[in-house]
């Protein structure tokens, strides 16, 4: 019957199958009465063309009944084994709070092993604690000193340690000569027979890199009050021997926030490029301006006291200065400053100054009233005569210091004239007079001793076309007071002028005094300090970088900082980094 299956190759319904009642079961009484078991199926006793027929099988099967080529995937896992001490351990960031967690699982260990009364709820002891403390310590040791923990156990002890110290830790260890002490590594040494505490001659090792030493620097640096490396090292010394202790210790005290609040840099970054404003000839006087402003200046009025303010406008082409008196610090104040500088010395292009919050050389009430200056007024009206005004960033005033160092030689002019008495208001207006020829008398260029050179070169040589306590050069006669030859003496005198500021003034602006060196930039999420000089350091903000403004060079001098009062605007002189981005 088999032969003639395969010889047809066809196949049958399960219930003309004898097979399946073998392999299916069936009782023994069922069995005896199948004659399908002992005679075979029926159709046998047939005709081949008798027999069941095959079900069709179509040519084109359905998708799911069609053997699809399998792809090969490589996959490569990693198999890790996660050991619960080592978790518990890095959970913890302070070495007191991880003793005393390590202390409670021993207590809990102690009370399932004996079953006694001890209350699980008492308080911590003094020496679970030191229980604790040496049993993570075994296990650190057990981790990173496996074999020379193995080779004390040895009987030849000191060739087996020597042998696999040297080739394993190298000459800081072995140099040591540890000894097994308890279950625990410590250092032989040579101070056995000092008279000092057993922990001080026979110091527990640790090793260099583990997240226990780390802790236990970390707990020794707060105990001496984060008073330096050196305070540290010494105290830790006196119990733990921390292989390469020195770079392990200021590798912690780096990643320190509270050293790095203190004792981080000021930030700083290569002197920038000078402006085009600053360096391009053949402009009139006063064509690129900055402002700011310094008082108040007390003047007599009547009985009584009444305050004044100085605005000093600055070229900053020729270095030539105008100052006008302020009688308040009112928006429209400065407006008027503003048309009697445009109507005396011409309409500027753009104006520079300090950022409305932080006029430095001011006092307290200075700063506040200029916080109150309706800033689209002023840009309305430097709008309608096309005047730009650009804004140096927050607390940015060494980025004004070509008007900033022109006050102070006020201040000190004007404290040799206004040192016996009040003035009044015209006496004041003559006072400022006087202080505004006395800058522009300035020399710009070196001074020398040669009789023959050329006198210095000063901002009133292009305001008054020469100096103001000398007359103008020449003899002339009534034929130089034609308009024809008039222009061409002041074109001659200004050409004369310009030439002498780009061969004498200006290749001294090439040196950078200070701030020569690149720096890092400040990035993106990095963590800083930002710098009051009103509070003290402790009390100084942290943020967080969210954005930088590079310069034309690529350096970056300004920054955007998130803080808890909000995003600041400040430069990189005012801010201190105290961790990079990215960094634990």
């Amino acid at each position: 019957m088999k032969g003639l299956i395969l010889h047809s190759g066809n196949t049958f319904q399960t219930a003309l199958n004898p097979a399946d009642d073998a392999s299916r079961g069936l009782r023994v009484a069922a069995l005896v009465k199948c004659e399908r078991w002992f005679a075979g199926p029926p159709f046998l006793c047939k005709s081949e063309d008798q027999w069941p027929t095959s079900p069709l099988i179509p040519d084109v099967l359905p998708e799911e009944f069609v053997l699809k080529e399998r792809k090969v995937v490589a996959v490569h896992l990693v198999s890790t084994k996660l050991d619960c001490i080592n978790q518990l351990i890095n959970r913890y960031s302070s070495w007191k709070r991880m003793k005393k967690a390590v202390a409670w699982l021993l207590r809990f260990v102690k009370f399932i092993r004996t079953k006694n009364k001890l209350q699980v709820t008492d308080p911590i002891s003094v020496a679970e604690l030191q229980k604790a403390e040496l049993a993570v310590i075994k296990y650190v040791q057990q981790q990173e000193f496996a074999e020379e923990i193995r080779a004390h156990s040895q009987r030849d002890h000191k060739y087996a340690v020597n042998k696999r110290v040297s080739r394993k830790s190298g000459r800081s260890l072995q140099r040591l000569n540890p000894i097994l002490v308890d279950g625990v590594l410590r250092v032989g040494g040579r101070l056995h027979r000092a008279p000092v505490a057993y922990d001080l001659k026979h110091p527990v090792i640790l090793p260099n890199k583990h997240h226990v030493t780390n802790l236990i620097i970390e707990d020794h640096h707060n105990t001496v009050q984060h008073s330096g490396m050196g305070l540290t090292w010494t105290l830790l010394r006196q119990k733990y021997w921390v292989v390469r202790g020195g770079v392990a210790v200021r590798r912690v005290l780096g990643q320190c926030i509270f050293c790095c609040r203190r004792n981080a840099p000021i930030g700083q970054q290569m002197m920038a490029n000078l402006p085009r404003e600053r360096i391009t000839p053949g402009e009139r006087p006063f064509t690129y301006v900055g402002v700011d402003y310094f008082g108040p200046l007390l003047v007599k009025q009547g009985r009584s006291e009444v305050k004044r303010y100085g605005c000093i406008f600055t070229c900053l082409t020729v270095r030539a200065v105008h100052i006008e008196i302020a009688h308040s610090l009112s928006t429209d104040s400065f407006i008027d400053a503003l048309r009697r500088l445009i109507g005396r010395r011409g309409k500027p292009k753009k104006i520079f100054s300090d950022n409305g919050t932080n006029f430095i050389g001011a006092n307290r009430v200075l700063r506040d009233s200029l916080k109150a200056w309706n800033q689209a007024q002023i840009y309305d009206c430097l709008r309608q005569r096309d005047i730009e005004w650009a804004f140096n960033p927050p607390t940015a005033s060494h980025m004004g210091g070509v008007w900033e160092r022109l006050i102070r030689s006020v201040r000190k002019i004007l404290s040799a004239l206004m040192s016996e008495q009040t003035p009044n208001d015209e006496t004041l207006i003559t006072f400022m007079v006087e202080v505004e020829a006395k800058l522009n008398s300035r020399p710009l260029t070196p001074v020398t001793m040669d009789t023959e050179s050329d006198e210095p070169l000063t901002p009133n040589h292009l305001v008054l076309l020469g100096h103001c306590d000398t007359l103008p050069p020449g003899v002339f006669d009534k034929k130089d007071n034609y308009v024809r030859r008039r222009w061409r003496q002041v074109q001659y005198l200004a050409n004369q002028f310009w030439s002498r500021w780009v061969n004498e003034y200006l290749p001294t602006l090439q040196v950078r005094q200070t701030w020569t060196v690149p720096e890092r930039n400040l990035a993106h999420d990095d963590l800083v300090l930002l710098a009051d000089n009103s509070v003290s350091r402790g009390r100084w903000l942290t943020g967080r970088v969210v954005d930088t403004y590079p310069a034309e060079d690529g350096s970056v001098r300004t920054l955007l900082v998130k803080t808890k009062n909000g995003t600041l605007k400040r430069p990189i002189a005012k801010l201190c980094l105290i961790r990079k981005a990215g960094e634990n």
